[in-house]
């Protein structure tokens, strides 16, 4: 899954100066390729169509097996359909899923992951969790992942609680539906 940070990268890390760039018609083809094959993913990201394509159920599914192939951790998911037709809240709550994914595979150490969503009446109940090394609680500012996931909840009106310490880290996300 791609991210702003990785866009960012991917444009940064170009190994070629522009004078290679002008000298090599193909070296430039193959990275203006890659920048754009960067952007189409970060554009994904923004708006999985897959949520439109194929439902939530499949969406986060496809989520699940791609996270179970691209590490070793063991990934739990345990989460309840959510209706697509209110995009805002679908895609706020998918980008959530996926950016506390991303965090604890680049930073937790853990062995475990465990995704819980339950809907029940008008709210929507969200628990992240790891048995990774967790974080300083001063350091929370300063992971541009957890302010994303703060601000996707505050401008969905909703809760988030961070407890982190030796064992781990859990979020507990309260988000309300508007039926």
């Amino acid at each position: 899954v791609m991210d702003a940070a990785k866009l960012c990268s991917v444009l940064k890390d170009a190994d070629y100066t522009v004078k290679d760039l002008l000298e090599s018609p193909q070296l430039a083809k193959k990275q203006i390729k890659t920048i754009i094959n960067g952007i189409r993913e970060t554009i994904y990201d923004l708006r999985p169509t897959t949520l439109d394509d194929i439902g939530w159920n499949a969406t986060v599914s496809c989520l699940h097996d791609s996270l179970i192939q691209e590490t070793d951790i063991q990934v739990h998911f345990d989460i309840d359909e959510l209706d697509c037709d209110d995009g805002v809240t679908a895609v706020s709550v998918y980008r959530i899923i996926c950016e506390s994914c991303q965090n604890i595979i680049k930073h937790s150490h853990a062995k475990n992951m465990w995704i819980f969503m339950k809907v029940q009446g008008n709210c929507i109940h969200l628990s992240i969790q790891d048995d990774g090394i967790g974080f300083q609680a001063h350091d929370e500012n300063n992971h541009f992942g957890m302010q994303f996931m703060r601000e996707r909840v505050l401008l969905l009106s909703g809760k988030m609680n961070v407890e982190t310490g030796d064992c781990g880290t859990h979020i507990y996300i309260e988000i309300p539906r508007y039926l």
